[in-house]
């Protein structure tokens, strides 16, 4: 698993040994990863457009395996099942790219810069609420934060699909409704939020 093997090294470790060919190999199998799955780390409009893709492509794999007389995989079924973007966005996000991305960065492969940050800083980071807290880079503790684009718009876009998923959810309970707040074409921008 590369990401234990990344954290072993970098939170639990001495951090990467760059004359080491196996280290060098593994920071370039981290990029590639969160190449691949880095959706949730770009501005929302264009992470929309990417999850449009993927529910696409979902159901395109289901009718695939309907047409061969397979059983079709869980979310796959574009006449069975609703599509459950937020639920499945907010999991995707906290257990497979939050995960990856702060450990990538507390490693210093992905761009952003170390600032200096107050006692008082610190504890809120420690304490905040956040469901991604948990995971943030900690190569630096108490001292510094890690400042980047991709972590702002991880965390803006997790709270996004937060927020839809308690709207869906509430509405499941009050109405009983079977349909999904889905990111429908042309709905790519952010809601607009109280700063």
């Amino acid at each position: 698993d590369f990401l234990a093997q990344l954290n072993a090294k970098t939170v639990d470790g001495e951090g990467m040994d760059w004359e080491n060919a196996e280290d060098r190999i593994l920071a370039l199998q981290m990029c590639i990863k969160l190449a691949d799955i880095n959706a949730p780390c770009k501005e929302f409009d264009l992470h929309t457009q990417w999850t449009r893709r993927i529910v696409d492509e979902f159901y395109q794999q289901g009718d695939n395996e309907a047409e061969l007389g397979m059983s079709v995989s869980a979310y796959m079924n574009r006449h069975k099942d609703e599509p459950r973007v937020p639920e499945l966005q907010l999991n995707f996000i906290k257990h497979l790219v939050a995960p990856l991305y702060h450990a990538m960065a507390s490693s210093c492969l992905v761009p952003g810069s170390w600032v200096e940050i107050t006692e008082e800083e610190d504890e809120e980071i420690r304490t905040g609420q956040s469901d991604l807290n948990c995971a943030k880079p900690t190569i630096m503790p108490h001292t510094h934060k890690f400042v980047s684009h991709l972590q702002k718009n991880l965390d803006s876009n997790y709270a996004v699909w937060k927020e839809r998923n308690e709207v869906y959810q509430a509405s499941l309970k009050t109405n009983g409704m079977e349909g999904d707040v889905i990111v429908e074409e042309g709905e790519e921008t952010k809601p607009e939020t109280e700063e």
